[in-house]
């Protein structure tokens, strides 16, 4: 099938995701009661989205085959400590999104003015310049690794 008859046909994840290590998580969403729904985007991408205790996740195909899995990170003080006890702040810091503003983009994920341009904050002991205000993390074709750490940060 192609996007375009996926659009139409807004099939579940499983029958688009041949991606093992998706296909896990889509598992994992599912005994978790996280299914995921379709989202309709206007671009040539196929997605889903799925939400637990107010965190995002979105799982996008674009055209090329691409898988993009974007989650909403939530990085308290409390969060990154959690995380660094499962030593995965290193995969966490590598899949920061950053905001677009700062070269002028339009940004639609967020309620800042648009003079503003992410925030400027401290994760795991390191600065971070113009970090995505939603603390949007996007994992590009994910390995098991980057699979668990998802899953952690929706379970936190």
């Amino acid at each position: 099938m192609k996007m375009n008859e996926w659009k139409k046909t807004k099939p579940e994840a499983e029958a688009v995701l041949s991606d093992q290590h998706a296909l896990d998580l889509i598992a994992w969403l599912r005994a978790n009661k996280m299914p995921p729904a379709w989202l309709e985007l206007e671009n040539d991408a196929v997605a889903w989205t799925a939400e637990h205790k107010g965190r995002k996740l979105f799982i996008v195909l674009d055209d090329k085959g691409m898988l993009s899995l974007m989650v909403q990170g939530v990085l308290t003080k409390k969060h990154q400590t959690l995380i660094a006890k499962r030593n995965l702040q290193d995969i966490v810091l590598a899949n920061l999104c950053y905001c677009s503003r700062k070269d002028g983009e339009e940004c639609s994920g967020c309620g800042l003015p648009p003079d503003v341009a992410g925030v400027d904050s401290v994760l795991f002991g390191r600065e971070v310049k113009h970090f995505c205000c939603g603390q949007m993390l996007n994992f590009q074709n994910p390995d098991g690794e980057a699979i668990e750490c998802i899953k952690t940060l929706l379970s936190l």
